[in-house]
């Protein structure tokens, strides 16, 4: 490894010594101990609303400790949670979901248990209060199995026939997974969105991966992942319109910010969180328009992102803060969206409204939060208008470049089918 390449705090990284299967999600809670600070970050690792955040997690650990809450059913019963309205289509397939026990979700069934839910409970609370040493303790090799060999006895218990979440990468659902495996029962995973970047470990951990639509599927089988494990599924609210076509209009344009990330993202040797790009990039776009003739827009942050530090420090006579808590209530009245490779491209054209995606690249075709682009966001779609600079994003814009509706067909397919799990389970 070159020295530009090399990284100081991955190699302290691995000298934990932990069963491999969960060492990958250990080196993310650990970086995040080290990285995720600053004041851009919603809820960084000093600021008031992780403390708001701890003290919620607290009194849902006590609720799951010593409730439970069950709607009378005859349905085989699946453990852990999924976003969107796939909880429905589960029911009608005879399905319930149960929460995990972990945490308290409205409206869903959950099987209270103290002992675990303790576990749980001072686990979470000795990552977010103590220091990184902790991941090196006994302690925490104890735990680990403690949890592990009890979270068996509460599945086996309840008669949880499979686990289903909409990631794999975080601890408790990473000790989750393999509980189900050791178990002989399976795991699924209900990919949430466009994955920035593919590898043969993230979404893969689970038995089953569902995937919205076939060029998704494409990329993982593309890197050598097994394709009987990826299902596509179509997206659970997403509708498609074959007779939509979208137009170009700058009368009311939306700018989504370039996030920067919390942590060392896998695959990565060192890490790219520089906030200073994030202004820049909202910076550069401002620039771009004014020179277009375009003298205000509005700026959408990402959800994991501090309002309040953008606009203490963006051109406060250029952008307005969106206000608006739903992207949807955003979208209906704006005319264009500018924004970096993000699920957001999908959404946006699915409800008729044109995205062009400024990505900047640097020489050796990173982005800024250090990441090779994926389709289709990477320039393999012609009609997918994408510029690596602020010179094309001007001529883009200049030339009212308009997104092909078609590029959607590819990555949602048309109908929401998930009917392969009862085969599955």
């Amino acid at each position: 490894m070159s020295k530009e390449e090399w990284n100081l705090f991955q190699e302290y990284i691995d000298n934990v010594k932990l069963d491999i299967s969960l060492k990958e999600t250990i080196r993310s809670e650990m970086s995040c101990l080290v990285y995720n600070y600053g004041r851009h970050f919603c809820g960084n690792q000093e600021s008031l609303k992780a403390n708001i955040y701890d003290l919620k997690r607290t009194i849902e650990f006590l609720l799951a400790s010593f409730f439970s809450i069950e709607k009378k059913s005859n349905n085989k019963k699946l453990l852990g949670r999924t976003y969107h309205t796939t909880k429905t289509e589960i029911l009608n397939l005879g399905y319930s979901i149960y929460s995990n026990p972990w945490e308290i979700k409205f409206g869903n069934n959950l099987i209270g248990e103290k002992k675990l839910s303790s576990l749980f409970y001072y686990f979470g609370s000795k990552i977010i209060k103590e220091s990184l040493g902790f991941y090196f303790s006994k302690e925490f090799q104890e735990k680990i199995h403690e949890i592990q060999n009890e979270f068996e006895k509460y599945v086996l218990n309840n008669n949880f026939i499979g686990y289903i979440s909409p990631f794999d990468a975080a601890l408790k659902e990473n000790i989750s997974i393999d509980v189900f495996r050791k178990i002989k029962k399976p795991s699924f995973v209900f990919l949430h969105g466009l994955p920035a970047v593919y590898n043969l470990k993230d979404n893969l951990r689970s038995d089953y991966l569902f995937v919205w639509g076939d060029k998704i599927k494409e990329q993982y089988i593309k890197l050598g992942a097994n394709p009987d494990k990826i299902h596509v599924s179509g997206h659970p609210f997403l509708k498609i319109n074959k007779k939509i076509n979208l137009k170009f209009d700058v009368s009311k344009v939306l700018v989504l910010t370039k996030s920067m990330n919390g942590g060392i993202i896998l695959n990565q040797n060192r890490y790219y969180g520089d906030r200073g790009n994030s202004l820049a990039y909202v910076y550069q776009v401002q620039n771009v328009l004014k020179s277009l003739g375009i003298h205000s827009a509005t700026l959408r942050t990402h959800p994991s992102e501090n309002k309040s530090w953008y606009w203490k420090n963006i051109d406060q006579t250029f952008y307005e803060l969106d206000q608006e808590s739903s992207l949807n209530e955003s979208m209906i009245s704006k005319s264009l969206i500018i924004g970096p490779a993000s699920t957001v491209f999908l959404e946006s054209i699915a409800s008729g409204l044109n995205y062009i995606v400024y990505e900047p690249i640097d020489d050796l075709g990173l982005s800024y939060d250090g990441i090779k682009l994926s389709p289709p966001f990477d320039s393999s779609y012609l009609n997918v208008p994408v510029a690596n600079s602020a010179s094309e994003l001007k001529y883009l814009i200049k030339n009212k470049t308009i997104c092909d509706y078609s590029v959607i067909f590819d990555f949602i397919k048309e109908d929401y089918n998930i009917n392969i799990l009862k085969l599955l389970l």
